[in-house]
């Protein structure tokens, strides 16, 4: 999940987590997303 291994640098991941987040601000319910915003089925 991190390290010198990890796919997206904290550059890349943090401000789509944010963006994410924002865009979800306010709505009802849980949702499993990804750092995009993209529904995770589980």
């Amino acid at each position: 999940m991190g390290g010198s291994g990890a796919r997206l640098s904290i550059e890349e991941s943090i401000p789509n987590v944010v963006r994410t987040l924002d865009s979800l601000q306010g709505k009802a319910g849980l949702h499993y997303v990804d750092y995009l915003g993209r529904t995770v089925a589980w």
